[in-house]
């Protein structure tokens, strides 16, 4: 899923203490390429700051992309949650694309994503060489840099939405690749449960291998591979 390519923190060795808190968390894998990460952030002094659940909701239907190119991807970012079935709103949606290795360049510059009767929202982005993430790959709800709301109707959209499309295209409007997503809770619930009190037992000691002091840069090649369960 690329949710933790997009939203996870580098797994490392903590030893000590750490001056800007630290982040704990778990993730699992579900069907038709779901999964759920959850993340506990801590202060210094190891106290929970704030807890979020980001989402890869299932492939409603299989996905069309060249060979080479993931299909067009999304997600949901539920930052303000307090349990696992009290996520609250969503706070950001974000949208990813990504070539393969030794695949050439391709032309696709606009990914798309369209929820059933309640509009869409497209993103741009420079082409793609080998094996490189698109930029973006990241949130569309909201600025990247501050973190602001720029597309609040999205957010209120997405909540309410049963199914979702993306679409990946270029300049001139060829069609590279597209997905469609089914936003019933059900699934998202299912691994929200599962992963959460894995999240915060490592919360419970930083040191622990699920947590790594805040501010570390992804790296997503470190990450283990999560379970997968049948949700």
């Amino acid at each position: 899923m690329i949710g933790s390519l997009l939203f996870a923190v580098a797994l490392s060795t903590s030893a000590g203490g750490s001056p800007n808190g630290w982040v704990c968390r778990a993730m699992v894998d579900g069907v038709h390429q779901s999964g759920v990460s959850v993340s506990f952030a801590l202060g210094p002094d190891g106290s929970v700051r704030s807890r979020a659940v980001d989402w890869t909701p299932p492939l409603a239907r299989q996905a069309r992309s060249p060979p080479g190119l993931s299909p067009p991807e999304m997600g949901v970012t539920y930052g303000n949650a307090t349990a696992p079935d009290r996520l609250g709103r969503p706070t950001d949606v974000w949208v990813g694309v990504s070539s393969g290795p030794g695949r050439a360049q391709t032309h696709a510059t606009e990914l798309t994503l369209r929820l059933d009767g309640r509009g869409a929202w497209t993103k741009s982005f420079g082409p793609l060489g080998p094996g490189q993430t698109a930029s973006s790959a990241g949130p569309i709800a909201t600025d990247s840099k501050y973190g602001k709301p720029i597309n609040v109707e999205l957010l209120d959209a997405i909540g309410g939405a049963s199914a979702a499309d993306t679409i990946l295209r270029d300049s001139a409007g060829r069609l590279y690749g597209t997905a469609r997503y089914d936003l019933g809770a059900s699934n998202r619930q299912c691994l929200t449960n599962a992963a959460w009190p894995a999240a915060e037992r490592a919360a419970l000691d930083p040191t622990h291998a699920g947590c790594d002091p805040a501010g570390n840069a992804t790296i997503f090649k470190l990450m283990p591979v999560p379970p997968k369960i049948d949700c």
